[in-house]
Formats: C-alpha cells, structure tokens, sequence
C-alpha cells in the first residue's frame, strides 16, 4: 500500500519512496530493497487495485503548470 506519504511499507522493508516512479522503477526499488534480506534474486509483481488521488500535476514548459483536480474519468 502507498501511503499518503508516497512510500510503500511492506513487511521488513522500511518506507521507500516511489513518488514519481513508473511501476518499473518502483518493482526494481522493492526487489533492490528486498534483496537485503533474502539470498536469492526476489521477484515483485506490482498491481494497482485503485487510484484514490483526483489530482494531476502538469509540470514542464506549458503555459499554465500546476496541480490540477480531474472532474470526469
């Protein structure tokens, strides 16, 4: 679970954030951290059950940047 912190706690592992990470980058920064404590390669599978967020950050060269609440799906 994420938490409103944008760290995943899970088990041993401490809090590790993944605020702006793909869920590539975030399956590789669990099986990094995991491997602290296992002896063999540990393999994570990440699924999103759901989206609790109803906000968009728009973020580089635009006109108007900024966080953003989504009205419709």
């Amino acid at each position: 679970m994420v938490g409103r912190t944008e760290k995943i706690y899970f088990n041993l592992l401490p809090g590790i954030d993944v605020w702006g990470a793909t869920l590539s980058q975030t399956k590789a920064l669990i099986e990094n951290e995991f491997s602290n404590y296992v002896r063999e390669k540990p393999q994570v599978t990440i699924v999103v059950r759901g989206i609790e967020s109803k906000r968009i950050w728009v973020l580089g060269r635009v006109q108007a940047p900024g966080v953003y609440a989504m009205t419709t799906r």
